[in-house]
């Protein structure tokens, strides 16, 4: 009876063992497994995929070669499908045709690199801070960097200290002038929305509908009329000004009136206008903002606080390419015209008129269509 134990104890496992069949996972580098038959079959060459897989194990399956200029398996693969060709972003040039067994190969064209966190080609630095040169030009991957010159010969350190001398005293002259023709430019002009905004809300403060408000625009026409008969009227003489109060305060509103009626107008960026060159001059936009304005313009472009905080997370340790990922969010939500016409709408609102101005010109001289609209 003891014996008969022993046999059941070491035989009638090895006999379940037996019935169980372990699934083939050991695949050959150059196999796959398919839960659909169970066991391995062999991948498919570079250039093709699976369009059906192996009736026996171990054996070649039914491969299809990839379209050519339309997609591609690089290497051995039991793809149900080839990938799609990718495409040169803006900024890129091809440098190799996609074919059946490769992708296509793009490179930033000339005068332009890839910083390594960017996902677009960014416009090489051309020119360098004075009294400095270009030491390593740009490549596709890095900017132009920038160091002294060699040192001169001793005899000419002075003529090159007079020279400097006098190029940083004409660059001051220079920034002086501007500076006073920018405040004369904008003194009393309205070229933004803040000073429209201004001027609605004095009219809201005034009122609509006093008594009087029409009397004292035929006032102030007659006064006008009785000027240029005579040269000799004293100007603080009763007849040449309002009598009432009221009069005064109905004129004031006329005067607000015509202003708000002349500030009306808004330059837009129209549309089918050269993208690459509004593009270039869309990102540059980032270089002329002080870092203090930036977020504010940001906002009062059409970003919300939420998107500007998540790109400032995203990139806290560069302040140029949270700029540049804000314009870049900009342009993907409202599209390249938009997005520039409602740059051009935040640096009104900031009162950034020499930055808004420049673009103006920027995008004028490049040919790109400004349209004028209420």
């Amino acid at each position: 009876m003891l014996g008969h134990w022993w046999f059941l104890v070491l035989f009638v496992p090895i006999a379940f063992l037996t019935t169980v069949e372990s699934p083939a996972l050991h695949c050959g580098p150059e196999e796959y497994y398919s839960d659909r038959q169970q066991f391995c079959c062999e991948k498919c060459p570079a250039g093709k995929y699976v369009f059906d897989e192996c009736s026996w194990p171990r054996k070649p399956s039914i491969c299809k070669s990839c379209n050519e200029g339309k997609d591609f398996t690089a290497h051995a693969n039991d793809f149900e499908a080839c990938l799609p060709c990718s495409e040169c972003k803006l900024g890129e040039i091809i440098v190799r045709s996609c074919n059946r067994t490769s992708d296509t190969e793009c490179r930033c064209k000339n005068g332009y690199f890839r910083p390594p966190a960017y996902e677009e080609c960014v416009k090489c630095m051309t020119k360098c801070p004075d009294g400095q040169i270009i030491v390593q030009r740009c490549n596709s991957i890095t900017d132009a960097k920038c160091g002294l010159p060699p040192t001169e010969a001793t005899g000419q350190e002075a003529v090159i200290d007079i020279g400097v001398g006098s190029g940083i005293i004409i660059i001051i002259i220079l920034i002086l002038a501007g500076l006073y023709y920018v405040r004369r430019h904008f003194n009393g002009k309205t070229s933004c929305y803040k000073r429209d905004e201004d001027a609605k809300e004095s009219l809201i403060t005034v009122g609509d509908n006093r008594p009087g408000q029409q009397g004292a625009a035929s006032q102030i026409q007659n006064t006008e009329e009785s000027n240029l008969e005579s040269n000799n009227t004293n100007p603080e003489s009763p007849a040449s000004l309002p009598q009432t109060r009221e009069d005064s305060a109905a004129a004031s509103d006329i005067q607000l009136n015509l202003q708000v009626q002349q500030s009306k107008k808004r330059h837009r960026v129209k549309k089918n206008n050269n993208c690459e060159e509004l593009e270039e001059i869309y990102f540059e936009v980032r270089k002329n903002v002080r870092p203090r304005n930036w977020n504010m313009l940001m906002r009062k472009s059409g970003l919300s606080d939420n998107e500007i905080e998540r790109i400032k997370l995203d990139h806290s340790n560069n302040t140029d390419e949270q700029c540049y990922y804000m314009l870049k969010m900009l342009r993907d939500k409202l599209g390249i015209e938009e997005a520039s016409s409602n740059l051009l709408d935040g640096l009104c609102k900031e009162e950034l008129n020499g930055i808004y101005e420049n673009l103006i010109n920027e995008l004028r001289s490049k040919g790109i269509t400004i349209e004028i609209k209420d």
